[in-house]
């Protein structure tokens, strides 16, 4: 394994990736949305583990470095797929949720308020909920797809923990493409 330190540094989807999944401004600082893909990823490894994760991550770090064993090399495809159509839309979307709270809201002496172009106006709990749970949803509906994913392929992942699938339950449900009739 290569340098350890470096390749837990390694952020799995781009700011500019993320702005072309969500609504997210394009004059958004890269640095403060850097820091919100951080903490997306913090769910990412819920999801994954440990393990998974980190190898994730050393096969794209392999690829920036130039270093064998890449994400692109044949025997890989599974994480591959695992990264452009699973993780990418989670994270993008995950990050779009810090960033819509963090951004929009502010802690400060007079409580919790939004900001605007030109002052600082109160938030309500209504405004605040809708702009998370906008975002969660699709973050959600992308972490059921890729635990779909994962489930029907853990021949291709041997860090998944045994028994990790849960035989096909779903953690989380979004609230998308629901038909009900």
């Amino acid at each position: 394994m290569s340098n350890l330190s470096e390749i837990n540094k390694v952020m799995l989807v781009s700011p500019a990736k993320v702005k072309s999944f969500a609504v997210v401004g394009l004059n958004l600082d890269e640095g403060n949305l850097g820091n919100y893909i951080r903490i997306a990823h913090i769910r990412i490894r819920e999801v994954l583990g440990d393990d998974m994760l980190e190898r994730l991550r050393e096969l794209v770090y392999n690829k920036v470095k130039g270093l064998p064993d890449t994400i692109d090399d044949p025997g890989n495809e599974a994480w591959r797929t695992l990264l452009d159509d699973y993780v990418t839309p989670a994270l993008a979307y995950a990050t779009a949720v810090e960033a819509a709270v963090i951004n929009e809201l502010k802690i400060r002496n007079a409580g919790t308020v939004k900001n605007s172009d030109t002052n600082v106006i109160p938030a309500t709990p209504t405004e605040y909920n809708y702009l998370s749970d906008y975002y969660r949803t699709y973050a959600n509906d992308a972490y059921n797809r890729m635990w779909d994913f994962l489930c029907s392929t853990p021949e291709s992942f041997p860090q998944l923990p045994e028994g990790k699938c849960g035989c096909g339950k779903r953690p989380l449900y979004g609230n998308i493409n629901l038909w009900l009739g």
